[in-house]
C-alpha cells in the first residue's frame, strides 16, 4: 500500500492487514448502501401519488448517494481502487460544488467562481475532483484565520505539450 512506509517489517505487516480489513469494511459498506438505495427508488416508485413521501424517498436517495461519495472519497485517498474517470462538463461540476466548498471554507472566507461556461468537457474523476476542491478550500481556511478569498476558475486555456509532460516551455 502506498501510504505504508514503516522500515520495519511487523509494522508493516500490521498496517497493511488494517488497511486490508478498512477497504472490506468499506467494500461492505457500499452494499449496504447500494440495497438502502434500490429500496428507496422501489418505494419511491410505489408510492408516487404521495408528493411528501416521494420527497421523504428522494433525501434518503439523496444522502445515500452523499455517503457513496464519501465512501469512494475515502477510497480513493486510500488509493484502494481506479479512478473512475467519464466526461465532465467541469464548469458544472464546479458549480454544482460550490455549497460543498463555501462550507468547507467557512463563513469569513468568501468563495468567488469564474466558470467559463464553454470550457468544455474533461474526463476526470467526480469524487476525486471534489476531495481534491474541497481538500484545498480546507487547506486555504487554515492558512487564512482572519478571513480573504479563495477564486476558482474554470476556463478554456491552451496547454503547451512541454508543460504537461513537466518541460518548460520557454
Amino acid at each position: 500500500h502506498p501510504l505504508i512506509r514503516s522500515t520495519d517489517p511487523a509494522q508493516r505487516e500490521k498496517l497493511r492487514a488494517v488497511s486490508d480489513f478498512s477497504a472490506r469494511m468499506a467494500h461492505d459498506f457500499s452494499n449496504f448502501l447500494t440495497i438502502i438505495r434500490g429500496f428507496s427508488e422501489l418505494y419511491r416508485k410505489q408510492r408516487e401519488s404521495d408528493p411528501e413521501l416521494v420527497d421523504c424517498f428522494n433525501e434518503i436517495i439523496e444522502a445515500v448517494d452523499r455517503a457513496t461519495g464519501v465512501l469512494e472519497q475515502l477510497l480513493f485517498v486510500g488509493q484502494r481502487r481506479a479512478t473512475d474517470c467519464v466526461p465532465t462538463d467541469l464548469p458544472a461540476a464546479v458549480q454544482g460544488l460550490h455549497a460543498t466548498l463555501k462550507g468547507a471554507l467557512g463563513e469569513r472566507i468568501t468563495l468567488e467562481l469564474a466558470l467559463e461556461p464553454d470550457a468544455g468537457t474533461v474526463s476526470i474523476d467526480p469524487n476525486g475532483l471534489e476531495w481534491m476542491l474541497a481538500n484545498l478550500c480546507l487547506l486555504a481556511k487554515d492558512g487564512m484565520p482572519q478571513g480573504g478569498r479563495v477564486s476558482v476558475a474554470v476556463a478554456d486555456d491552451a496547454v503547451e505539450e512541454d508543460a504537461v509532460a513537466g518541460g518548460s516551455s520557454s
